[in-house]
């Protein structure tokens, strides 16, 4: 049985859905994700920061709850104390005039820290909505579908110019001459793992095409459940592998040494497998 909170209180069952309610017909709503790394949610307070900021910028009204202690509540009853676990709080909209009240849920969560390779998505990506994380998540799980069909682990979205914004999942940062550089675009998620990682380090935003990517020695994704991870490849263009960058991190963003973790997919044997964006 898994236990999770909803309407003011933790329920062990399914619970009934409102079925003309705007999150029901629609998807309607935001969320966030973070990780429980067996001693401590990390960063709760940037998540929901976010998350609160999407809902109040279309003047969702939203019931606050005691984030902290239900969260650990449910971790007690899933028997998930002593493990590492996934967190997701959804807002739902059920309707413009009504209070969203949040839904909490935990989850195991098994990490991975193999070098990513990932491929360009051949769909453009490209709506306002993408600086919210927003429960219409359909089109990011068709790019993840995409790339793990070709042998790889994520897409990389791009808009209608060809310009890198983002993967699915996770943010990107690239390295080279010394200094790290990240996408510039006014339609990328602001992300928690990013901001974490420019408290330590100074970043660059600039706009970057498939084109560029062989003038960058080191590729990296970043998110809050893998922390930072060193990308392998991006279709046919491969970089050096810097693991050590990753580890010093994800001290930060996971709050612990890094975990060990795997890969959704090797690394295709044949690149070419993957339209290449010109």
């Amino acid at each position: 049985m898994s236990y999770f909170y909803f309407q003011n209180k933790i329920h062990g069952e399914p619970t009934t859905l409102e079925p003309n309610s705007l999150h029901t017909r629609f998807g309607a709503g935001f969320f966030t994700t973070l990780l429980y790394n067996t001693k401590t949610l990390c960063h709760l307070e940037l998540h929901l920061e976010r998350l609160f900021k999407s809902l109040e910028h279309f003047s969702i009204s939203y019931q606050v709850v005691n984030f902290g202690s239900i969260i650990q509540e449910l971790l007690e009853r899933n028997q998930l104390k002593d493990r590492l676990a996934r967190v997701n709080i959804f807002y739902g909209i059920y309707s413009f005039s009504k209070e969203s009240t949040p839904l909490l849920c935990v989850a195991e969560f098994l990490p991975n820290s193999t070098p990513q390779c990932l491929s360009i998505y051949p769909n453009p990506h490209e709506t306002f909505m993408s600086i919210h994380k927003s429960m219409s998540y359909f089109p990011y799980l068709l790019a993840k579908k995409h790339a793990q069909e070709h042998g790889f682990c994520d897409s990389i979205l791009t808009n209608t110019k060809t310009e890198i914004l983002e993967t699915s999942t996770a943010s990107l940062l690239f390295y080279k001459e010394g200094k790290f550089y990240t996408p510039k675009n006014e339609y990328i998620l602001p992300s928690t793992a990013l901001k974490l990682f420019k408290q330590q380090t100074p970043v660059t935003e600039i706009t970057i095409t498939p084109k560029d990517l062989p003038s960058f020695q080191c590729a990296y994704t970043l998110n809050s459940l893998h922390g930072m991870q060193a990308v392998q490849g991006i279709n046919k263009c491969n970089f050096q592998l810097d693991i050590e960058t990753c580890q010093k991190a994800n001290t930060l963003i996971l709050k612990q040494s890094p975990a060990s973790h795997t890969c959704a997919a090797p690394f295709p044997e044949d690149p070419q497998a993957i339209q290449q964006t010109p």
